[in-house]
């Protein structure tokens, strides 16, 4: 029989354990706190961007076109418009509008200008009003966020830029945004710094070409984005845009990933769609122009908040962004190497990529390392699909604007934004460089090798004889090549090539160089130009050289004649002895030859044998009138070269 305790002493029972219980969580969670603390701070957090919306009271006024200036980026002169003031209360850095697409088709530009303390101005700028068919925001029309610096006070007017064009914009609100902290506590914010263009890199429109196939990046599984306009249909692969597989894949570049220029992931929503790549659009930011480098990484900030809080985008909408610096950096989320759809063209965005230039390129192209850039993207991008830059992809509309929705439409594989809707982007400067860029682009996907001559002064040679080695280096159209060129030599027999010399090219592309040359072999020599920007690397026609080894005097000679001049049919005594250069007695035969006074050929005359002194004599009548020169002659053996004494004149007359 089990004992029951009153119910008093249960109540307190239980109260106890449920204290220990207690006690032991709280222990247990203070000591766990360290530990988690330490967690948190290892992980990247990203540099806050604050979004204020600012209302405009009613209507926004267009001043008509008949007063408006000529559409250019940035005016000087104040609209004729009042312009409405709005107070942020905060310091922002970029500054984008908002409102309801307006009911007439007409082109509209919306200016605004800025400042700090509400009594000093910032010149005007203006951008472009585009529609957006991006999910939460269709139906909306906006402009390219502005970069300002440093502000508090915004001006807003607007203008139109077409006949057609409405006189008001209905529910206009400005988005007041402030990306900083800058760069530099970005990088510190995600444990590394912001890879930058490379100093002192390769010569402009010539970047450096790599032959290795780049590896894909990890991506998300490719399920439907609310991003993707969901009217663009799955277009067929165009016999236009057919693949045709380079000569080689050029290397992927560096790009600043999504954690280095501080993405907040929180702001993106659902989940990438891929789609495959026929073409790319180039578009510029409209942003301005005049950034640091390390203000680059907050406009891309600002324009990822943007495009996903004001906007309502589930994403930035542009794939990659490249700044004035030729730094490109990761856009949309899903994977560079991928087909990611993105929200950069109206009715286009599936089955592009889409690549935006940060500045405002309309009067002012972009500098020459940006332009590097865009071209290696683009070439890289591009070869991941063996798409050919000077062709074109044929593709259909998924949004009505300046096409039809189902509209085939055939577009460049590098095209403009304004190719395929109703807009100035890229800006004149910018698009005007297009076919230089697809030519560039191409050759970088096909390129060639250098043309390498080299020529080679003898072909035989002493040890100790001087050779020049000369040649030229030309690229595509014969263009002299610039910088070193490599002279490389093996034996005959074969082997490995190996660097032997170098030479700087002239400005016209030849070079040349003179050595002594000291090692005695019959060689092969080639000159190479290593591969550089759309360049491979090129090799001349094999030349030969064979340098012979100098062979030692082996013999002393001396000749003697008993007489100078002598009557014809008088005899003449020759005599005199060979030797070693050590000294001992030659031994076989000498010979005596002979040849007129005036030159020419020598010719053997006597053969006579050595004694065993290493002496020899011989008298000989002497009937031909003329004047001659005598030598004796001993002939070659291993190791040595042929032997001759003075040479002896003699008269007969």
């Amino acid at each position: 029989m089990r004992l029951q305790r009153p119910a008093s002493a249960r109540r307190r029972a239980r109260f106890v354990a449920c204290l220990i219980v207690a006690c032991a969580a709280v222990l247990g969670a203070v000591a766990a706190q360290p530990r988690a603390s330490q967690a948190a701070a290892a992980r990247p957090i990203p540099p806050q961007v604050r979004i204020k919306q600012l209302n405009v009271p009613g209507a926004l006024a267009l001043t008509p076109l008949r007063a408006a200036a000529p559409p250019v980026a940035i005016a000087a002169h104040a609209p004729v418009a009042a312009p409405v003031t709005l107070d942020a209360g905060m310091r922002f850095s970029m500054a984008g509008v908002v409102c309801d697409t307006p009911r007439a088709a007409g082109a509209v530009v919306v200016r605004l200008r800025t400042s700090l303390d509400g009594a000093s101005w910032s010149r005007w700028r203006e951008a472009e009003l585009q529609r957006s068919d991006q999910g939460a925001s269709a139906g909306e029309s906006y402009i390219d966020p502005v970069w300002v610096r440093a502000a508090r006070y915004v001006q807003v007017s607007a203008r139109a830029a077409a006949t057609r064009a409405p006189v008001e914009l209905a529910n206009v609100r400005v988005a007041a945004i402030e990306s900083v902290p800058d760069a530099a506590e970005t990088a510190a914010a995600t444990g590394g710094a912001v890879p930058r263009a490379t100093a002192g890199g390769p010569a402009p429109r010539a970047a450096a070409v790599g032959l290795a196939a780049p590896s894909a990046s990890p991506s998300p599984s490719a399920s439907p984005s609310p991003s993707a306009s969901p009217t663009t249909p799955a277009a067929s692969p165009s016999p236009s845009a057919s693949p045709t597989t380079p000569a080689v894949v050029p290397a992927k570049p560096a790009i600043v990933t999504r954690a280095q220029w501080g993405a907040d992931e929180a702001l993106r929503r659902g989940t990438p769609s891929y789609a495959t790549v026929k073409m790319a659009f180039v578009h510029h930011t409209a942003t301005g122009n005049d950034y640091a480098a390390a203000d680059a990484p907050a406009i891309v900030r600002a324009i990822y908040a943007y495009h996903t809080k004001t906007l309502g985008w589930s994403d930035i909408g542009y794939d990659f962004l490249i700044d004035r610096f030729g730094a490109i950096y990761e856009g949309r989320y899903g994977g560079v190497a991928r087909g990611v759809v993105g929200a950069q063209v109206l009715g286009f965005n599936t089955h592009s990529t889409g690549i935006s230039m940060i500045g405002t390129f309309t009067a002012e192209a972009p500098p020459v390392e940006a332009m590097t850039s865009l071209e290696n993207l683009l070439a890289w991008k591009l070869s991941l699909g063996g798409l050919d830059a000077q062709k074109t992809a044929t593709m259909t509309c998924g949004y009505t604007e300046k096409f039809k929705v189902n509209q085939v439409v055939t577009l460049p594989v590098i095209a403009g934004h304004r190719d395929a809707n109703f807009t100035e982007c890229p800006g004149d400067a910018l698009y005007a460089q297009l076919p230089l860029v697809r030519a560039a682009v191409w050759t970088l996907m096909h390129p060639a090798p250098w043309a390498v001559t080299l020529s080679v002064s003898a072909t035989s040679i002493p040890v100790d004889a001087t050779v020049t080695y000369a040649g030229s280096v030309t690229g595509l159209g014969g263009a002299p090549g610039v910088g070193v060129v490599t002279v490389q030599r093996r034996p005959t027999t074969g082997g490995d090539w190996a660097a032997w010399r170098t030479a700087t090219l002239a400005a016209d592309g030849t070079y040349s160089f003179a050595v002594k040359m000291t090692s005695a072999n019959d060689w092969q020599f080639r000159a190479e130009m290593p591969a550089a920007g759309a360049m491979l690397t090129g090799d001349s026609a094999v030349q030969v050289l064979s340098v012979k080894k100098a062979a030692l005097p082996g013999w002393r000679v001396s000749l003697g004649l008993s007489r100078k001049s002598v009557a014809a049919g008088s005899a003449v005594r020759y005599s005199g002895t060979v030797r070693t250069v050590s000294g001992r007695a030659g031994r076989g035969t000498v010979a005596l030859q002979r040849r007129a006074s005036s030159g020419g050929a020598w010719y053997a005359w006597r053969t006579l044998r050595l004694s065993p002194s290493g002496g020899y004599a011989v008298t000989v009548k002497m009937t031909a009138r003329a004047s001659w020169q005598f030598r004796a002659r001993v002939a070659p053996a291993p190791g040595t070269s042929a032997g001759f004494s003075p040479v002896k004149a003699l008269s007969v007359s």
